[in-house]
């Protein structure tokens, strides 16, 4: 059973382009190291339903568009509802399929 998890483990850390980052500490990962890493290990449980708030804020331009690129492909494949509160109008469009601009909502 421990094997099983941790292959599972290395398995998601290998969806996010972390492979062979499993006995690194949390602590010596950069800020989009660690944002990966989270969402590994929010996705490994197989949920329903999965809320990302900013996921992509705060990253260089280019680990920004390969993530983006990488999670429309694994939201794709996972079949779950995610959730996605942004304010960069361009990530939301890249990563879903329905949206909902809830400052139009505001101003009525």
């Amino acid at each position: 059973a421990r094997h099983e998890r941790h292959r599972h483990a290395d398995d998601w850390l290998e969806r996010v382009g972390l492979g062979g980052f499993s006995q690194r500490s949390i602590d010596s990962l950069s800020g989009g190291e660690a944002k990966r890493v989270a969402l590994a290990r929010a996705l490994a449980a197989s949920p329903r339903v999965v809320l990302l708030d900013e996921p992509l804020t705060g990253l260089d331009d280019s680990l920004h568009d390969r993530l983006l690129t990488d999670l429309r492909l694994l939201f794709d494949q996972l079949q779950t509802t995610v959730v996605l509160v942004t304010h960069d109008r361009a990530q939301g469009a890249a990563l879903a399929h329905r949206a909902t601009d809830f400052s139009a909502l505001l101003h009525d």
